[in-house]
């Protein structure tokens, strides 16, 4: 009886563990992205003309820092499945940048996946949430800036 009782507790606390740690994330649109960066006084320019075969994208905005440091890219795409491939072809280019010495991080969970590389002394991201994916290949001296921008973002 008492092995009864563990396993129906164990099972129980399991299934709270799945149900609150694999939430899904909602979609950051094109529009709280343009918004959200001008007003942390970010230049907004529009890139969806410069991509080749673009298409597959809705939107494309570059959030560049007023003093041109570094730029965050976002690209609202037409589905989840063409974001999916775009985000493991750039998660593919991030990854060939490693050196000897280099600290990788990735989470995948439900709608939400990124991954992050840092060497050297720069840093490069993607995460994707949806159909929507951010995009920063910059100096790790920005990095924490940067990432408290998206964790605002909710990114």
């Amino acid at each position: 009886m008492k092995k009864i009782n563990k396993s129906l507790i164990l099972l129980f606390l399991f299934m709270i563990f799945l149900t609150t740690g694999c939430k899904k994330k909602d979609n950051v649109t094109a529009d709280q992205f343009k918004k959200y960066m001008e007003k942390k006084g970010y230049v907004i320019v529009n890139k969806k003309d410069n991509i080749y075969n673009n298409k597959y994208f809705n939107n494309v905005y570059y959030a560049v820092e007023k003093e041109e440091k570094y730029t965050i890219q976002f690209f609202e795409l037409k589905d989840e499945a063409s974001s999916k491939v775009f985000y493991n072809n750039l998660k593919k280019d991030i990854s060939t940048s490693k050196v000897n010495k280099y600290k990788e991080n990735s989470k995948s969970i439900s709608n939400y996946s990124y991954y992050e590389l840092s060497y050297n002394n720069n840093y490069k991201k993607v995460s994707r949430i949806n159909n929507t994916i951010i995009y920063i290949n910059t100096d790790i001296a920005y990095s924490n800036i940067i990432n408290r921008q998206l964790k605002n973002l909710e990114f």
